[in-house]
């Protein structure tokens, strides 16, 4: 019995131990959940006097004695401005293959009209856009030269579409509908066409500086659609007579040419160092506040020298592609009664 009794209580005590470690386990862990409950809470409380205090903040912004409640301003009478539509380097018939230039561009008589529409088109919508800050009732189409390509390289007698006879016939047509197509759908009362020839289109070898307009197929062009639209109301031309036309906007001088004279010759700082140097001598003899040019075949506007470069329908071909590609695009500028140019905006063609 005594042994009985030794086996029992030595039973219960190792059941008792047991008992007490679980026991102790459970209180651990018991232990742990609470303190995580804590570090939660305290966690928590943080984030709210966080939240408390940005609160505070906002509604402290809302108390402010400076804080502006804008409201729609109110409508101001809308001065006067006039559009320059500028137009160059057509080159109609020239063909530019996608395997020549990379892929990059594709061009022929088709494609030429369908992206001398699309810029018709899309310039009466950008003079459309502007009226919504200025009343604009005249407009300026410059036709910056080099609408055909000519036979200036001996690679364009094999690859351009037409001879330039027929080109300028294309030429003339495009331009016949680009010019009625904006007196239809532009919204202007009024429009004048400024004429300039330029380097591709000329007849003889070399440019000749006397005679550049009379040996230049783009002259016949000019003058017989000056005289085919001779009825045409509210349309206005200035065929120029030499290199340069010089024409007035609200008092302010602007002065166009082809822009052949400007030699980029890749300059390290490209087109604009050339073309600050040349627009700063002709200033010495005839000031203008804008001059506009073309012929380089990429948009730049230097707002600070006040010159606008445009850009060709044509794009990237074999020749222009050592110098970077450019896309087909040509601008349009808003010249303000009372701010002189505000903008200057390139039209995509494609």
């Amino acid at each position: 019995m005594k042994a009985s009794k030794r086996v029992d209580d030595a039973a219960n005590k190792v059941i008792e131990a047991a008992f007490n470690l679980e026991q102790s386990r459970a209180l651990r862990r018991m232990q742990s959940a609470i303190d995580e409950q804590r570090r939660h809470i305290a966690a928590l409380t943080l984030e709210n006097e966080r939240h408390e205090r940005d609160k505070q903040i906002l509604l402290g912004l809302n108390d402010r004695a400076n804080v502006r409640n804008w409201s729609k301003p109110p409508a101001r009478k809308r001065g006067e401005a006039t559009a320059i539509a500028i137009s160059s380097d057509w080159h109609v018939e020239e063909v530019v293959t996608p395997e020549k230039v990379n892929n990059l561009n594709e061009h022929n008589p088709k494609i030429a009209e369908r992206r001398i529409a699309t810029y018709a088109a899309r310039t009466a919508r950008m003079i459309d856009r502007y009226r919504k800050d200025a009343i604009i009732d005249e407009g300026v189409l410059i036709l910056g030269g080099d609408m055909i390509s000519g036979f200036l390289h001996a690679d364009q007698v094999e690859t351009n579409a037409m001879s330039p006879i027929r080109a300028c016939e294309f030429a003339e047509e495009l331009a016949e509908g680009a010019i009625r197509y904006l007196l239809r759908e532009s919204g202007c009362k009024k429009w004048s066409v400024v004429c300039l020839t330029g380097n591709h289109d000329r007849t003889t070898d070399k440019l000749r500086c006397a005679t550049r307009n009379d040996n230049s197929y783009l002259t016949l062009i000019y003058s017989h659609l000056r005289k085919r639209m001779a009825g045409v109301r509210n349309l206005e031309w200035q065929i120029a007579d030499g290199e340069f036309a010089y024409f007035d906007v609200y008092n302010r001088k602007v002065r166009a040419l082809h822009g052949d004279a400007i030699k980029y010759q890749g300059g390290l700082a490209g087109l604009a160092a050339p073309a600050n140097r040349m627009i700063a001598d002709w200033n010495r003899t005839i000031r203008a506040d804008y001059t506009i040019f073309g012929h380089h075949h990429r948009f730049n506007w230097n707002d600070a020298n006040g010159w606008i470069c445009n850009g060709s329908t044509m794009g990237t071909n074999c020749y222009g592609l050592k110098f970077g590609a450019a896309p087909p695009c040509q601008a349009l500028a808003i010249i303000d009664e009372n701010r002189g140019l505000t903008d200057v905006c390139k039209i995509y063609v494609e």
